[in-house]
């Protein structure tokens, strides 16, 4: 189950690039961005990692305030 989740966040990280390069608007980046670190966020609670879990409720926190903001 971790290993799913670790290819689909990895997988919706990559794609959050290829939509920020190819000339999406932030916010449909930051929305892609908020579900990737969403699914890290699930990884982390599953290994029980607090830095991973800290540093994607950052990343979360950004993609909201983001969103909110622009």
């Amino acid at each position: 189950m971790t290993h799913l989740l670790g290819f689909m966040g990895s997988a919706l990280i990559i794609l959050q690039l290829a939509a920020l390069s190819h000339g999406f608007t932030s916010q449909q980046v930051l929305v892609v961005a908020m579900v990737a670190a969403t699914v890290w966020i699930g990884y982390a609670m599953l290994r029980r990692d607090i830095y991973l879990l800290a540093t994607n409720a950052i990343a979360f926190m950004a993609g909201i305030s983001g969103i909110i903001f622009v």
